[in-house]
């Protein structure tokens, strides 16, 4: 899923004398972050290697309100999306509840 990841990055970043197929992308398995670079941008691990189609990648952290917006838009154009609970230091689900964030992976 992380086509659409690629697609948003070559059009923000490309530079225009560049070809759409000399712009590779790398995946860190450790934080699920795309990389235009041989080295993650999140945690410094040097053992990149090639985006696969089937890779869920981090996209963004948003509010649970927010996600749900986010996934029914998603989920109505075929996407696949999913958001993985995150709670700020020392939060708990029993205090935050629903209120705590979401981890956005396409």
């Amino acid at each position: 899923m992380c086509k659409l990841l690629i697609l948003m990055i070559k059009i923000c970043y490309i530079d225009k004398n560049e070809s759409w197929q000399d712009f590779k992308m790398l995946f860190c398995e450790k934080c699920n972050v795309l990389a235009t670079e041989s080295v993650c941008p999140s945690c410094g691990n040097k053992k990149l290697r090639a985006v696969d189609n089937e890779d869920f990648c981090h996209f963004v952290n948003m509010s649970a309100f927010e996600f749900e917006m986010f996934e029914y838009t998603l989920k109505e154009n075929g996407i696949d999306v999913v958001g993985m609970p995150y709670y700020p230091s020392g939060v708990t689900y029993a205090l935050a509840g629903n209120a705590g964030g979401r981890k956005v992976y396409i």
